[in-house]
């Protein structure tokens, strides 16, 4: 079955979600002050650990590897930049 469903990043350089294999990140914003991201998911495929990579602007970077997915402005006027 494919579903939405949201998920919450720690900031924290690095986040590991569990999560389905088969699945499309749609979306990375703040809600209440928190970070989440939203994906759409198969859920009859096996769960897997993605790792995110969250550096804030100015940051040394030290994502291995990791494709820049998203940036999200905070209300309190951080810059988060998602790798994944």
């Amino acid at each position: 079955m494919r579903v939405i469903y949201k998920y919450e990043l720690k900031i924290d350089n690095i986040n590991t979600i569990i999560m389905p294999a088969e699945h499309v990140i749609l979306k990375v914003a703040e809600q209440d002050g928190k970070l989440f991201f939203w994906a759409e998911v198969d859920t009859s495929t096996e769960e897997i650990g993605k790792i995110f990579m969250i550096y804030g602007t100015g940051q040394e970077l030290s994502h291995g590897g990791y494709e820049y997915f998203d940036s999200v402005i905070m209300s309190n006027g951080l810059v988060w930049h998602i790798y994944a």
